[in-house]
């Protein structure tokens, strides 16, 4: 009988706190989108094909919760990283991290990504590509072995740990939840829920992502009239 390894999906580092403004406020103002974008270092260099691929399914998860995607891959290789702005909360950096750069921050084998920080404005991630091909491969040799599998691709898995390490910083929570897209560890009925498009957000973590992506807008509205404001004065 072959045996499956569980996959833990993250480290969450954030205390969960309240959201300062709520779901029925946040619906309610319609002149702020919901949207965020996600800056991605592909310091892996995974091919176009499956990065694209795993954009798309985090995009379709967030999109089942009401909440759009951005993407942008952040072209880094003429030098340094560009700036992104300091005083933006409407956006995520994802970098996904060669096996060298995650092994380098001491985790167990079986984590395959990092929420980093703590406190309501995160906005950071790390995702292993290589400790997510080793999931994919582990299911490919199970069904070789005549293992049932209903076999989730390499961007499918990646694009689930993408989704779940930015569920993290959107949710603010160190906690994983009992089933769900949000689970620490993940089996091979997981993996057919993600097969299948069944492993996405529950309806009240939904509702705490559409709360959380308004009021990081909202935030960044603010500020920005703020600044605006203050150059007319010194004008």
């Amino acid at each position: 009988m072959g045996t499956t390894r569980n996959w833990c999906i993250s480290l969450g580092l954030a205390l969960a706190v309240s959201l300062t403004i709520s779901g029925e406020s946040a619906a309610g103002d319609s002149s702020i989108r919901l949207e965020i974008a996600v800056y991605i270092y592909n310091y892996a260099r995974v091919d176009q094909k499956t990065l694209a691929e795993a954009e798309k399914v985090a995009a379709r998860i967030f999109e089942k919760s009401g909440v759009e995607t951005r993407w942008v891959e952040v072209d880094f290789s003429a030098g340094a990283k560009p700036t992104l702005p300091s005083v933006s909360l409407s956006f995520i950096q994802l970098d996904v991290l060669t096996r060298e750069m995650f092994d380098r921050l001491g985790l167990s084998n079986d984590v395959m990504g990092l929420a980093l920080g703590a406190g309501s404005n995160r906005k950071y991630v790390y995702v292993s590509t290589s400790r997510a091909d080793a999931l994919f491969f582990g299911e490919l040799s199970a069904q070789a072995r005549g293992i049932p599998r209903s076999l989730a691709s390499r961007g499918q898995i990646l694009g689930h740990i993408f989704a779940h390490e930015m569920g993290h910083v959107l949710l603010n929570v160190v906690n994983h939840s009992a089933s769900g897209i949000m689970r620490g560890v993940w089996d091979s009925k997981d993996l057919n829920d993600a097969t299948s498009g069944r492993l996405v957000f529950s309806a009240e973590q939904s509702e705490i992502l559409r709360a959380e992506v308004i009021r990081r807008a909202s935030q960044h509205q603010a500020i920005t009239m703020s600044g605006e404001e203050t150059a007319r004065l010194i004008r």
